[in-house]
């Protein structure tokens, strides 16, 4: 039996927040507490600025960032010289001669971090302020982690069967996820969770004009452009994420989802094998639906139905 979709378009399954974002007044000691928690061993960017360096100066450059974030969210406008990112490719597995089986880890410039984690903290406590995110996002979340997801998991098994139900469980994965967002899409994602206004303009135009240097045993590349995908290393790009996927679970209604960043769990229970199918076929299509709407990639070599 076919199963059709429930919806034709975004406006029947986006539930947008009724709430905008206004970032409040940064200040100089915002600045200084997220020097202060910066760990002196990572690497520098691009600009080979350390964080042990400007822990010795924070007290005098913090008000002059502050300002400067300021000003840079007021005029919608992001620096392109903390655009510039150092690609180094991390093996993931498999054929150690197939680029698809490395990931690309972005190492960004120590201002460009200072900057994300400002603005970034107040947005994740206005998003956790509002319950903006739903609660089936266990990735990037506080109080939330795998251990959590399979915490839930577990108990809605072990229900299922102490009801004498059948259990199918399909997990969906999404194709490189981070790097194949379509920027468009994030931007009206964030919108619809509140991020709105001269921040939406802000990130619009962090996201534009991107760069990357791809460096491998101290070797850089030429200059390349991104057109599309966050930044694997930055702050923003796990938030932006999860706001990106956040109306995924408003598409399958016959089922418990449980998401983790990119890996996606949706458990089924039931009597009827039937039914069951018919259920599983009808998100499904929904699912495939969604990502076609979000510009999101199933991967179609990872799902699994068990």
């Amino acid at each position: 039996m076919y199963a059709k979709s429930f919806f034709y378009d975004r406006t029947s399954y986006v539930k947008e927040c009724n709430v905008s974002f206004y970032d409040r007044k940064i200040n100089g000691l915002d600045v200084v507490k997220v020097i202060d928690a910066m760990d002196c061993n990572k690497a520098p960017g691009i600009d080979g600025i350390r964080v042990r360096d400007l822990k010795l100066v924070k007290e005098h450059i913090s008000p002059v960032l502050a300002m400067l974030i300021i000003n840079c969210i007021s005029n919608g406008i992001y620096p392109d010289l903390l655009k510039t990112a150092i690609i180094r490719p991390i093996f993931k597995r498999g054929s150690h001669r197939d680029y698809t089986n490395y990931r690309p880890m972005a190492i960004l410039s120590t201002i460009n971090k200072i900057f994300e984690k400002v603005v970034m903290k107040q947005i994740g406590e206005f998003l956790d302020k509002h319950s903006v995110l739903t609660s089936s996002q266990h990735g990037f979340r506080s109080n939330k982690n795998t251990a959590t997801a399979l915490s839930e998991f577990s108990d809605d098994v072990n229900n299922a069967f102490n009801n004498r139900d059948m259990v199918v469980v399909l997990y969906i994965d999404f194709k490189k996820a981070f790097d194949t967002l379509e920027h468009e899409c994030l931007l009206q994602a964030m919108e619809e969770c509140g991020i709105r206004g001269p921040v939406n303009a802000w990130f619009r135009n962090y996201l534009e004009n991107r760069k990357i240097v791809v460096r491998i045993n101290g070797v850089d590349s030429n200059t390349g452009k991104i057109k599309y995908g966050v930044p694997t290393g930055s702050v923003f790009g796990p938030i932006g994420y999860t706001m990106h996927v956040n109306s995924l679970v408003n598409v399958v209604r016959n089922c418990r989802i449980y998401m983790y960043a990119d890996d996606i769990c949706l458990d089924y229970s039931g009597r009827d094998g039937g039914q069951l199918q018919m259920k599983i076929q009808q998100d499904f299509n929904n699912v495939i639906k969604w990502s076609h709407d979000n510009g999101i990639i199933i991967n179609l070599h990872i799902i699994n139905i068990k």
